[in-house]
């Protein structure tokens, strides 16, 4: 359960730049910013801040994509 969490996270970091880490949280199930921190780390090996820095998502095209995985992704 924490996986599809973080993985939803990371949707909603690239797809939603205008929320706020902590908006991201919550809509993941999360109890905090700290706590989506805590696990995203642990999962993905690096912070949502970072994770959302590191994405030229519209840059290369994958912005498109990431609708797609999102309509499979629920």
């Amino acid at each position: 359960v924490l996986q599809q969490r973080v993985e939803f996270a990371k949707r909603l970091l690239l797809k939603q730049p205008e929320k706020s880490i902590s908006e991201v949280a919550l809509e993941c199930g999360f109890s905090s910013q700290s706590q989506l921190t805590q696990h995203f780390r642990k999962l993905a090996g690096t912070t949502p801040r970072i994770f959302r820095k590191s994405w030229p998502v519209r840059e290369y095209g994958l912005w498109n994509n990431l609708k797609e995985i999102d309509n499979s992704f629920w």
